[in-house]
């Protein structure tokens, strides 16, 4: 078989091999997929071939579809990783009409990811050593199996990222319940800060939806985890996290989401981003924020209005001479 047309035939192999699946349930079709796909992870699928090969089988995301709705953890995350590579340059009108069942077996591996964030990973650094081969061999293949299920997650979380560019799949995942499960991922966050800055930017997409706002403010987490990344993370991190702030606390019912607000600590970040040495255009955002509210904010007596209104009232310029001072 020629070196480049291998992943086209494995492709092309993983679309028969789930209608044959489908048909007979046959075990040796299931350990044939199970191969292929772990193959073609190996291999990759190179850009552009990866337009056209959509272009020329339309069963192919049926398929994968089917392999992301079954059983196999592993198999689904190969899966994945294989749907960002092919619709990574592919027509956009390809991922606007994607089936819904491909979104929701993305969210399905998201959850179980999120479930399986507490289990114990070997101890590297001990059994690495190990003059037992068993050992190092059971080791190396943990590795390997926790490198793929982090490939696996940027790649889902990058596929939501263009999917949730579209009015039409905002609210399929919304109804999937999108929302809860980027929550509960980021809250179980190892500290991958590109894993983090894609969760803040599906999320600041799909709070453009009145549920998904909603969403957002049901979830006992959901404005505390955007708060709690707010400065701890990167320059993007901060402004898809401001967005999120910005466009629940401003289209959201005012009582709730002022409450919510001082109850998990935005409030205070809010002031503090206006206290520290940050970008001017973060400070803005900030006091835009707290004048909205600032009405609100003074019932709670948790708030000190004076130090608030110091801050709204007072140059960016003055309060970076006043932190100097200190």
């Amino acid at each position: 078989m020629h070196e480049g047309g291998v992943h086209r035939s494995l492709i092309l192999f993983i679309v028969k091999c789930t209608r044959e699946e489908e048909e007979e349930g046959q075990r040796r079709i299931k350990e044939q997929l199970d191969e292929s796909l772990r193959l073609l992870h190996l291999i990759g699928v190179p850009l552009n071939d990866a337009r056209t090969i959509l272009m020329e089988n339309d069963r192919i995301l049926g398929s994968l579809s089917l392999v992301l709705n079954q059983q196999n953890f592993l198999n689904k995350a190969y899966t994945i990783v294989l749907l960002r590579n092919l619709t990574e340059n592919t027509s956009s009108h390809i991922v606007e009409r994607l089936n819904e069942d491909i979104l929701k077996g993305i969210i399905g591996f998201l959850e179980e990811v999120v479930s399986s964030f507490n289990r114990t990973s070997p101890n590297v650094s001990d059994t690495a050593q190990s003059s037992n081969p068993r050992v190092r061999n059971k080791v190396h293949s943990k590795l390997d199996y926790n490198l793929v299920i982090k490939q696996a997650v940027t790649a889902a979380l990058m596929f939501l990222l263009e999917t949730s560019s579209w009015s039409r799949n905002k609210h399929i995942l919304i109804d999937l319940g999108a929302v809860s499960q980027l929550i509960e991922l980021e809250i179980s966050s190892t500290g991958d800060k590109r894993a983090t800055e894609l969760v803040l930017g599906v999320l600041s997409r799909l709070c453009c939806c009145t549920n998904g706002r909603a969403e957002i403010l049901a979830h006992g987490g959901g404005l505390a985890i955007v708060t709690k990344r707010l400065l701890g993370v990167s320059i993007a991190a901060d402004d898809r996290a401001f967005s999120i702030l910005s466009t629940v606390s401003k289209l959201s019912p005012e009582k709730a989401v002022v409450e919510e607000m001082v109850c998990v600590g935005t409030v205070e970040k809010l002031c503090t981003v206006l206290r520290v040495d940050c970008g001017l255009s973060l400070k803005e955002k900030a006091k835009e924020i707290l004048r909205d509210h600032f009405d609100e904010l003074k019932k709670f007596p948790c708030i000190d209005v004076r130090l608030l209104t110091k801050l709204l009232s007072s140059s960016h310029e003055d309060l970076l001479a006043e932190l100097l001072k200190t």
